[in-house]
């Protein structure tokens, strides 16, 4: 995993950052303390830092030459500094920098923070600037990239529309007032089509005197828009205020559909998108395996040892489904001592094998609680006949799987074929 590198000559200083973000952010820093040391540093580690921590005035460098030594190695830079004279600032801007902090107190830790968990983020998102002016789409370009974004110019409307459409990692599109093709306006109704406000921020960019071109894009579904000129610091924020907010909504997305003791997906995960995977397949007259799994005797081993032993058990049994399918699946614990599992890909023989396959390997391993080893096993309800409807689909799984539970469990029944039955010692 890559690391951050800081470089800071204040013993207090950099301890105090070095601690907080390796806390914080959880990733290692490595703390130098000189020019010196930083190019020794990237020179045996070219390609180990996802960002970079620089005070500009270190003993062997003065004015803020170590910005160039790091952004040599293309490593996103924000840099420490006392004071920002008007030269200095334009000038950091126009080197590269992601950001300047100044050294102004322990908010200052709280922004680095906030900062450093943004830059990582970015990476991988896809940000369009869709503006006319070949001189402001070049600039705009390079402001993204410092950021971590992969910025794609666009100099009309239908090719910023066409990308924005066909790439989901598009999370963020900058668009003129005017458009060769276009207004602003109208390509952001046209994004809004098919892509919502949860999935990409849309923001403006107009002339100060125009009033009337800002209100047409905010009507139009942007979420903001920005009125040149503008400062980079303003950019910075608006841009980062909008995608945060998309990254919030994302990660309340994620605590809803999630089990948290498992991490697998929950109930509400897994009949949101089981039956947006039934209708896909139905149409392309595909059939979809759903298999129904209980921990058995789950209630003895919370009697005999505990809750948290029973917790235990169901995150072993978590683990070693992630271990045995796809990540194109669908993993889900429904509640209790119940899991699901999706499969599009496996013929009935296929599926037979591979979930019988998984249910030997529970009963191989025991559940390791403290010092004490928990036997498990687990029964399958395996269904892979076609069904009138997903509700159906699972209905049908959960009698299979109380009918193998109630006829001794550790076993797999597809339809009703039993296979495995091997009962665990």
């Amino acid at each position: 995993m890559e690391e951050i590198l800081l470089v800071e000559d204040s013993r207090t200083f950099g301890s105090l950052l070095r601690r907080t973000v390796e806390r914080e952010v959880g990733r290692t820093v490595t703390w130098v303390k000189s020019r010196a040391e930083c190019e020794a540093a990237l020179a045996e580690n070219p390609h180990g830092f996802a960002a970079a921590l620089l005070d500009l005035n270190l003993p062997d460098a003065h004015e803020g030459e170590v910005v160039d030594v790091v952004l040599a190695y293309n490593v996103p830079a924000v840099v420490f500094t006392g004071e920002m004279a008007p030269g200095l600032r334009e000038a950091m801007w126009e080197k590269g920098i992601v950001d300047y902090v100044f050294k102004q107190g322990l908010h200052t830790l709280d922004y680095v923070v906030r900062l450093l968990r943004r830059i990582l983020r970015n990476k991988g998102l896809r940000a369009v600037a869709a503006l006319a002016d070949d001189a402001e789409r070049a600039r705009l370009t390079r402001l993204l990239t410092a950021h971590g974004y992969q910025a794609i110019p666009c100099a009309d409307a239908r090719t910023a529309l066409e990308t924005a459409r066909a790439d989901a990692s598009v999370r963020l599109v900058l668009t003129d007032s005017i458009l060769p093709d276009a207004t602003g306006a109208e390509l952001t109704r046209s994004v809004r089509e098919t892509r919502g406000l949860r999935d990409v921020a849309v923001i403006g960019m107009a002339a100060e005197h125009d009033g009337e071109a800002s209100a047409a894009l905010l009507k139009s579904g942007a979420n903001d828009f920005i009125t040149r000129p503008f400062m980079t610091e303003e950019f910075y924020c608006r841009i980062s205020q909008n995608v945060d907010m998309l990254n919030l909504l994302d990660d309340f997305a994620d605590l809803a559909n999630r089990d948290v003791l498992t991490g697998l997906g929950n109930r509400t995960h897994l009949f949101d998108a089981g039956n947006r995977l039934f209708t896909t397949l139905r149409r392309e007259d595909r059939g979809l395996a759903a298999a129904l799994i209980g921990v058995d005797r789950l209630k003895e081993v919370n009697d005999t040892h505990g809750h948290d032993a029973g917790d235990t058990v169901l995150r072993h049994v978590a683990v070693l489904l992630r271990q045995h399918f796809r990540g194109s699946d669908i993993l889900a614990r429904l509640a209790g001592d119940e899991f699901c599992v999706l499969d599009a890909e496996m013929t009935p023989e296929q599926a037979l094998d591979a979930f019988d396959a998984f249910r030997a390997d529970v009963a191989a391993g025991p559940a390791q609680y403290g010092g004490l080893q928990i036997t498990v096993s687990v029964s399958i309800g395996l269904q892979c006949a076609e069904m009138a409807s997903f509700d159906a689909l699972i209905r049908s799984a959960t009698a299979l799987l109380d009918k193998a539970e109630e006829t001794g469990g550790d076993q797999v029944l597809l339809n009703t074929d039993p296979i495995g039955l091997h009962l665990s010692a």
